[in-house]
C-alpha cells in the first residue's frame, strides 16, 4: 500500500482518493474490460455526468406559465428531464403544441423518444403522449388513441383544459 498526497493505492489495486477526481475535457472512464453485450458497441467511455435545471417554454399559452420544477439529469448522452409546470391557458390555433426549452438538442434522425404525463391536475391527458422532436431541443404531445395519429394541436390541448392546466412530465432522449 502507497500513500501520497491523500490517496491510496490498496495491494489489490485499487484506488481510494479523498477528494473529486476530475477527468480532461475529452476523457472518461473506460470500461473496456467489460464488452460483454450483444448488439454493436460504439464506445465504452463514460466521459460525462451533470444534473441541473432548465427552463422549459409551452409555446402558446395565453396565459405566464408558472414552473414549479424542472431538473434534468445527464449520464453520457442520455438526458432524463422531469417537469412540473401549471397555471398554462393553451391557444386555441392548429398549430402543434410543444414544450421548448430543453437542456441538450435531441440527436438527428433515428434517435427516437417518448415520455410521460405523469400527471395533469383535472386535465383529461388520457390519449395523450410526449414525444421529443429529434435534432432540436423541444417536445410534443401526440394524440395516441387508437385511431389517429398525429400531433396535438394547441386547440387539443386548449379541450383538455381551457385555463390553470397543469402536467407533469418526465421523459429520456438521446443528446445530440
Amino acid at each position: 500500500m502507497s500513500i501520497a498526497n491523500n490517496k491510496v493505492i490498496t495491494t489489490a489495486g485499487d484506488l481510494i482518493v479523498g477528494a473529486d477526481i476530475t477527468v480532461s475535457n475529452g476523457r472518461g472512464i473506460s470500461f473496456a474490460a467489460t464488452g460483454d453485450g450483444s448488439g454493436t458497441k460504439a464506445s465504452e467511455i463514460f466521459d460525462d455526468y451533470e444534473e441541473g435545471t432548465f427552463t422549459p417554454v409551452f409555446v402558446g399559452t395565453t396565459s405566464t406559465m408558472t414552473i414549479n420544477s424542472a431538473v434534468y439529469t445527464k449520464v453520457g448522452n442520455l438526458v432524463n428531464v422531469s417537469m412540473y409546470i401549471s397555471s398554462i391557458s393553451p391557444a386555441t390555433s392548429g398549430d402543434i403544441q410543444y414544450i421548448t426549452g430543453l437542456p441538450y438538442a435531441l440527436a438527428a434522425s433515428n434517435h427516437y423518444a417518448a415520455g410521460v404525463i405523469g400527471y395533469s391536475d383535472t386535465g383529461d391527458v388520457e390519449g395523450l403522449g410526449v414525444l421529443f422532436d429529434t435534432n432540436s431541443s423541444q417536445l410534443y404531445f401526440q394524440r395516441i388513441d387508437g385511431s389517429t395519429a398525429a400531433a396535438a394541436t394547441r386547440a387539443n390541448l386548449n379541450s383538455v383544459k381551457s385555463s390553470g392546466l397543469a402536467l407533469i412530465i418526465t421523459g429520456t432522449y438521446r443528446a445530440a
